[in-house]
């Protein structure tokens, strides 16, 4: 549970943050850095200073991972310039300085891609994640997962810490909001395979696009991707409507109403009593104890009505109206002075 750990913040820059997480029953630390290095190798130099420094003053389980702009070797680059093998070395003494290790992964061979074909395009894994042995003493069975580049030109990293090496077999989920589709019932298994394959699909189509980066693998790529969108939109707006609705309401008599009809029919009552005024024995006597701020003389000069002179000094004191001849009495005065204003 979230509420299980406490975290604090222990080293901040430009390029990383760093947190030391605090498991509260178990009583066990891990510190967590989040990466996004620098483009200029000379930039980067401060992040690997900053990391070698951190390893020194902490002997945590310490997991480390993001976007680290750079790659430890040319396997892990495809197209492009070559590879300068400067960076590559400044990057590897960080890691092995840090006492650091690349525990592999699953899915593409590569985490970014610079979007083109043919002779422009560039592959390579400029994300990852890294932990030292103390992490994989107390979690040997630390696995990192390459997802789908979605909505990116860098890959997601799916990080799953286990302290053992049981295989949990995920069961098959089913959201009932498909049912609700105007067309679900005449393409129910298309719908039913497009959820359970359409991520199985862009991760095939990543890597015919790695081994032939043709604009035609890129096409089928996007039309893949778009056809993902189209899903997560779906489900997006159904749990929109799903926060929005009510399952369980109290009426005024204090029963719990779950059924939608009875639901609907208490809301309905509910709204129509507050425009509808209803004979109710009401206690006045608190007023007696509100003070009175002004007299009964007071009182009834306010509900008097102006008399004629009052009238006609407002009425001439206006800007831009002209008065000519005598009014006969109070009311024509007025209906005069309108037809003026007018």
């Amino acid at each position: 549970m979230a509420d299980e750990w406490q975290g604090v913040v222990i080293s901040e820059s430009e390029q990383q943050v760093s947190l030391q997480l605090t498991h509260l029953s178990l009583n066990q630390s891990v510190l967590v850095s989040v990466v996004y290095a620098k483009f200029d190798r000379e930039e980067r130099e401060e992040f690997w200073e900053s990391m070698v420094e951190l390893a020194n003053q902490h002997d945590l389980p310490w997991i480390i991972g993001g976007d680290f702009n750079v790659i430890v070797s040319d396997e892990e680059k495809q197209g492009g310039l070559p590879v300068s093998s400067n960076e590559t070395l400044d990057f590897s003494n960080c890691i092995q300085s840090c006492g650091l290790i690349d525990v592999g992964f699953s899915g593409s061979k590569f985490t970014w891609w610079n979007g083109r074909t043919e002779e422009d395009y560039i592959f390579k894994r400029l994300d990852r994640i890294l932990v030292n042995q103390q992490v994989l003493d107390i979690m040997p069975s630390t696995t990192v997962t390459h997802m789908i580049r979605h909505g990116s030109d860098h890959a997601a990293l799916h990080l799953e810490c286990n302290s053992n090496a049981e295989h949990i077999i995920k069961s098959f989920k089913f959201l009932n909001f498909w049912t609700n589709h105007h067309t679900f019932m005449d393409h129910l298994w298309e719908y039913i395979s497009a959820i359970a394959t359409i991520e199985d699909t862009i991760k095939m189509k990543e890597l015919q696009l790695e081994n032939n980066p043709s604009r035609e693998s890129r096409m089928l790529l996007y039309q893949a991707q778009a056809e993902l969108t189209r899903f997560l939109h779906l489900e997006e707006e159904y749990w929109k409507r799903n926060k929005l609705s009510l399952k369980i309401i109290q009426d005024s008599n204090g029963n719990w109403l779950e059924n939608e009809v009875d639901i609907g029919s208490e809301a309905i009552r509910f709204f129509e009593s507050q425009f509808r005024e209803e004979n109710s024995d009401v206690d006045y006597a608190l007023l007696k104890n509100i003070p009175k701020l002004i007299n009964e003389e007071q009182q009834k000069n306010m509900e008097e009505l102006p008399s004629e002179c009052e009238v006609k000094e407002v009425v001439l004191s206006l800007n831009g109206i002209v008065l000519v001849g005598q009014m006969d009495s109070q009311d024509t005065f007025i209906r005069s002075v309108g037809r003026l204003s007018r």
